[in-house]
């Protein structure tokens, strides 16, 4: 696949919240694959916004195309097998493993529509775990980790379906220095 072909495009872009507009006709130049943005500026500006806005996950108009995928009229399920999003945080509440919560992940868009096996899906999560460093956290809830460990447990869920485009809100603000490091590199091996 050429870069044209999974390039990002975003044009005349409007989102928001319940009559709240938060952006309004934002256009921005291609991002072509294999490579990483960064959005930078001040709280509220709207960088939460545009990243929920292409993941589908608030209401949005305008033009969002992932090569020749148009992600604004495609469907919940194609559009989560093209796009993994990180949020700020995980849900309060979770009564998952680290495992369950990957092995969640992973099953929750699968590529094609046929259900890998079992023990295939379980070895790609341990895979992740191991990848990200974080194989020891794998039995343990997800309502009891630190903030750090949460935040590469979700990036572990992320990233686990190998999808085209890859959007992190904030992946490195809960995490010390040294993970910081660990996680950009990961995600610069990953564009």
């Amino acid at each position: 696949m050429t870069a044209a072909a999974t390039s990002l495009f975003v044009e005349r872009l409007s989102a928001g919240y319940r009559g709240r507009p938060v952006l309004h006709d934002l256009t921005l130049s291609p991002l072509p694959a294999g490579s990483m943005t960064a959005l930078v500026g001040p709280n509220a500006a709207g960088k939460s916004t545009l990243l929920r806005a292409i993941a589908g996950l608030v209401p949005a108009t305008g033009a969002i195309r992932l090569g020749g995928l148009d992600l604004a009229a495609a469907d919940r399920r194609r559009r989560a097998g093209a796009i993994g999003f990180m949020p700020q945080s995980l849900p309060d509440g979770a009564e998952l493993t680290v495992l369950e919560g990957v092995v969640a992940a992973l099953r929750a868009a699968p590529a094609d529509d046929t259900a890998p096996h079992p023990q295939d899906v379980h070895l790609r999560a341990v895979a992740v775990l191991e990848r990200l460093g974080i194989a020891e956290l794998a039995l343990r809830g997800l309502g009891r980790l630190s903030g750090g460990q949460r935040q590469m447990a979700s990036l572990a869920q992320t990233i686990v379906r190998d999808t085209l485009l890859l959007l992190f809100d904030e992946p490195t603000s809960a995490l010390d220095l040294l993970h910081q490091v660990e996680v950009m590199s990961v995600l610069r091996g990953l564009a």
